[in-house]
């Protein structure tokens, strides 16, 4: 694998462990075979580079973000490439995103403290939570199969921050708390 001259921010092994999916200061994400390091796809996204690279749990899409102007997360489509969804928002820079375990929620976390929540079916925003400080990375449980049921977890400044549930009043703003 060559990486021109790029901080990789964030990595991820496919979950068959075929692939692996890097992404950072580049303006696109790039998908390589685990075996040979041979590049498979290039992920175009924004020239202010991204900073997440995740596989859905099936092993069928991707999830980056895009940097400004636009700001965004992206689902793509491992085999074509294309983009599937792209979740926007305007003015803050994309520090984190996850993907949940079932597919139906994309989760974004930005340096405007906030964290958007979005249904990965239709694209349309489900939910924004108002936080204190960068949300520097996110996690989405899902623990009833319940499509309304399931919980976030968040991470401030590097550093576990808290969680929030989509059947709690806290769902909607959040604080520091511990979990």
């Amino acid at each position: 694998m060559l990486v021109d001259l790029a901080v990789v921010f964030s990595a991820a092994f496919s979950p068959d462990g075929r692939f692996v999916l890097s992404a950072g200061t580049e303006a696109a994400a790039r998908l390589w075979d685990r075996t040979t390091g041979a590049l498979i796809r290039t992920l175009v996204g924004s020239p202010a580079g991204t900073m997440v690279a995740a596989f859905s749990t099936d092993g069928r899409r991707v999830l980056t973000t895009v940097g400004l102007p636009n700001p965004s997360a992206r689902l793509w489509n491992v085999e074509t490439g294309e983009v599937e969804r792209d979740f926007r928002w305007s003015g803050s820079w994309p520090s984190s995103a996850a993907l949940s375990k079932d597919g139906l929620r994309v989760a974004a976390g930005a340096q405007d403290s906030r964290i958007r929540v979005y249904d990965a079916g239709t694209g349309g925003l489900l939910r924004t939570m108002v936080g204190q400080g960068w949300i520097s990375r996110l996690a989405l449980l899902l623990i009833s199969r319940r499509r309304s049921a399931g919980r976030l977890r968040f991470s401030v400044g590097h550093r576990t921050a808290g969680s929030a549930s989509s059947a709690g009043p806290e769902w909607g703003r959040f604080g520091p708390s511990v979990y």
